[in-house]
Parts: structure tokens; C-alpha cells; sequence
């Protein structure tokens, strides 16, 4: 009887340590998952400050190109600013021109990209800090999905 008990002790401890490390397991997942929030919520929140800080630049822009025509001539003249292409009256300016898309990734600067104009530079800024954000969040993101 006594080496019945020995026996059923000792597998007892054995399922006990076993549980044991179960559990060590998990709080390790759980530990590394409660830092992968922690990482996401900075992430979360740094793209919202930009978020803001895009639409502030896009208002301000939208405010500047809104209020250059109606100083410069008639009121009943639109906002939109058209391409040189389509007005016969006036010869085309800096800000008349397209914005260059495909210049953007690399050059903001006027002396490197003549079609980004001044009223763009911080609306293509913010836009550059947004793209940066998006790729420190898919680096997180892919991060968390190795560890997992």
C-alpha cells in the first residue's frame, strides 16, 4: 500500500510540475503579449498625433488657397486653383503647376523637386511623417506576428 502511495505521489508531482511549467509559459506569452500592446498603443498614438497634425496642414492649406483668389480678383471666381493648360489669361506660376507625386518620397526641397511649391512643402511633409509612421507600424506588426 505504502508503495501505491510513493507511486501516486510521484506522479502527482510530476503532473504538478508539469502544470507548473504550463503556467510559466503563459505568463511568459502573456508578459510578451502585454508588450506588444504597450508597442501598438504607441504606435496607435503616434499616428493619431500625425493624423492631426495632416488635417491642421491640410485646413491651413485649404484656408491659404481658399483666400488667395478672392484677394487677387473676382469673388465669383472658384477656389480651385486650375492648371496653367487651362486658362488662357495669365501665364502659369509655381502654384499653378501639378504637384509631382513620384518626387516625394525622396526630395521635399524645391532646389531638388521645382514642382512642389510652398503651400505644399508641410502638407508633403506631414505625408512623409505619415508614410514613416505606416512603416513603423507594419515593423511592429510584423514583429509581433515572428514572435507569435
Amino acid at each position: 500500500m505504502s508503495d501505491l502511495l510513493h507511486a501516486s505521489k510521484k506522479r502527482l508531482q510530476a503532473a504538478f510540475h508539469r502544470l507548473e511549467k504550463v503556467v510559466e509559459l503563459h505568463e511568459d506569452e502573456r508578459q510578451k503579449m502585454r508588450q506588444k500592446v504597450v508597442e501598438l498603443e504607441a504606435v496607435v498614438h503616434h499616428l493619431k498625433t500625425e493624423q492631426n497634425m495632416l488635417m491642421r496642414l491640410q485646413e491651413q492649406l485649404t484656408a491659404s488657397r481658399r483666400d488667395g483668389p478672392a484677394a487677387e480678383g473676382d469673388a465669383s471666381e472658384p477656389s480651385v486653383k486650375r492648371p496653367a493648360a487651362t486658362t488662357s489669361k495669365r501665364a502659369a506660376t509655381k502654384k499653378d503647376r501639378p504637384l509631382n507625386i513620384e518626387g516625394l518620397q525622396e526630395n521635399t526641397s524645391n532646389d531638388h523637386n521645382p514642382l512642389i511649391t510652398e503651400e505644399s512643402a508641410p502638407v508633403i511633409s506631414g505625408m512623409e511623417a505619415a508614410a514613416m509612421s505606416i512603416r513603423e507600424f507594419k515593423a511592429i506588426a510584423q514583429r509581433v506576428n515572428e514572435s507569435s
